[in-house]
């Protein structure tokens, strides 16, 4: 499963492991994980960096977890986590950065997801609403607005 994560955002934390003893391939180790044994490859990049800053922390049987910063986060797109100690298997970890409003609309649920920039637009005269395709000129829509004698025009009258 591939990790969603919000670009730029400090104190996100994920999960790494099991990390697995190489010498039998079965048994659970407890590494000390420094930062620079955290490994990240961004999207479009040919070379691993370096975690920014902090390793990870064990969490129980081999599991731990490591807090992304800001700088890790910072470029939208896959990020892959690689993670090789001393006496364990290596563990890698697939995450996916994704912009703000996105993470927000999938992953937490308080905004909406705009799929494209491209939105018509629409003027009301007089009593005529008219939609206007992307390009602002061609008239996709015209309608006439009808008013119950309140202020609010009520859409469906012809």
């Amino acid at each position: 499963m591939t990790i969603r994560l919000k670009q730029s955002t400090a104190g996100q934390i994920v999960p790494l492991g099991p990390f697995i003893a190489s010498s039998d391939g079965v048994s659970v180790t407890s590494p000390t994980i420094a930062s620079t044994d955290i490994k990240l490859w961004k999207n479009g990049s040919t070379t691993l960096a370096n975690k920014n800053s902090g390793g990870a922390t064990a969490i129980s049987q081999g599991i731990y977890h490591a807090t992304l910063d800001a700088t890790d986060t910072n470029t939208l797109g896959p990020l892959v986590l690689f993670v090789q100690v001393s006496g364990s298997l290596p563990v890698r970890l697939e995450c996916e950065v994704l912009p703000a409003n996105v993470y927000e609309a999938l992953v937490k649920g308080t905004q909406f997801l705009e799929v494209t920039g491209l939105k018509p637009t629409w003027s009301v005269s007089s009593n005529v609403l008219t939609v206007r395709a992307v390009d602002g000129t061609t008239t996709q829509f015209t309608k006439v607005l009808a008013t119950d004698g309140s202020a609010q025009p009520i859409v469906g009258a012809s």
